[in-house]
């Protein structure tokens, strides 16, 4: 399931982590961008429950011939 702007959304993949990717757009060539990206969509998420996003696992990959940059982001919150 994809949510706004090709993420996965926010999927609990256990024990109170939670987990969310996407791909960069053509104009993103920055792993880094796409992750920061995601934190930000993390923070907000957490905070409608009145809590902080803690990272667990994030990664991020720029953007090569043929491919674009992408992230994801594993967290909790706390």
């Amino acid at each position: 399931m994809r949510g706004a702007h090709g993420t996965t959304g926010m999927v609990q993949t256990g024990d109170g982590i939670y987990m969310s990717s996407k791909p960069g757009s053509m104009a993103t060539f920055n792993g880094g961008q796409v992750k920061a990206e995601l934190f930000q969509e993390a923070s907000e998420f957490c905070a409608k429950s009145g809590k902080c996003s803690v990272p667990v696992n994030p990664t991020s990959k720029d953007s090569g011939l043929g491919t674009y940059a992408s992230a994801e982001v594993q967290f909790r919150c706390e």
